[in-house]
C-alpha cells in the first residue's frame, strides 16, 4: 500500500523541528518535554523519501518567515553521509542555510540545524539510539540471544534493531508500544549518556539559556 504524502502543516510556533514520521514526532516531542523547552512544533515530514520535498513546501508556507529556529532530524540508515546530504541539498533548493555538518547550527535567519540519528558517522536509525540507552538491562541478554538464535536457525531479520526495541518493549507494563509512544510512557531513560548529543543539539538550537549544560545519570552512564 502507497503512503499517503504528509500534508503540510501551519506554522504555529517560531521554532521548528522536522522529523520522519509520527514514531519519532511522539519521540522528540516527550524528549523536549524532558528537557523542559515546551514552545517547539514537532513537524512529521514523513518518510526519508519524503523529507526533501516536503521541506521545499514547508519553506513555501505563508508564515515561513516568522521561523526562527529549524531542526532536522533522520534517520543514517546505511549510509550517514548521503543522509545529511539529502537534507542539506534540499535546504539549499529551498534557499535556506546549509549547516555545513551534522549537529553544527548556522547562524542566519532562521538558525538550522541537522541531526542524524543515531549519531555522528553511526549507521542506524531512532531504535538504535535507543538500545544504547538500554544496553545495560537485564533483559537485553536474552533479547539479544534470541536474535542471535533466529539468526543460526536462517530466519534474516531485516532491521534488527527494530526487533529488539519490539521485544524490549513486549516486556514492559504497557506491552506493543510504538517506539513514540514509549517515551511517552518515559520507558526510555534520558538520563543516559545515549542521549546526550542530541540533547545538546536540542538545547543549543531551541534554549536561549546559554549556561546550560548536559548531566547523564551516574548510574546511567
Amino acid at each position: 500500500m502507497q503512503r499517503t504524502p504528509v500534508k503540510p502543516t501551519e506554522i504555529e510556533s517560531p521554532k521548528q523541528l522536522a522529523v520522519e514520521g509520527a514514531g519519532p514526532k511522539l519521540f522528540f516531542e516527550s524528549l523536549l518535554r524532558d528537557l523542559g523547552i515546551s514552545d517547539v512544533q514537532v513537524q512529521d515530514f514523513g518518510g526519508v523519501d519524503e523529507m526533501p520535498a516536503r521541506m521545499g513546501a514547508f519553506s513555501q508556507s505563508a508564515n515561513f518567515g516568522s521561523v526562527e529556529c529549524l531542526g532536522v532530524i533522520r534517520d543514517a540508515e546505511n549510509n550517514p553521509s548521503a543522509a545529511f546530504h539529502s537534507i542539506s541539498n534540499a535546504l539549499r533548493k529551498s534557499n535556506l542555510d546549509d549547516p555545513g555538518r551534522p549537529g553544527t547550527i548556522t547562524r542566519g535567519k532562521p538558525r538550522i540545524g541537522i541531526f542524524i540519528l543515531p549519531e555522528a558517522n553511526s549507521v542506524g536509525a531512532i531504535e538504535d539510539l535507543c538500545l544504547m540507552s538500554i544496553e545495560g538491562e537485564p533483559v537485553m541478554d536474552c533479547i539479544n540471544s534470541f536474535v542471535e538464535c533466529v539468526h543460526g536457525m536462517g530466519v534474516k531479520i531485516r532491521k534488527s534493531s527494530k526487533a529488539k526495541v519490539a521485544a524490549f518493549l513486549s516486556t514492559r507494563d504497557e506491552p506493543g508500544l510504538l517506539i513514540g509512544q514509549a517515551a511517552a510512557r518515559k520507558y526510555w531513560p534520558w538520563g543516559h549518556t545515549a542521549f546526550d548529543s542530541i540533547k545538546q543539539f536540542l538545547l543549543e538550537l531551541f534554549d536561549s539559556r546559554k549556561e546550560r549544560h548536559i548531566e547523564s545519570s551516574p548510574e546511567q552512564a
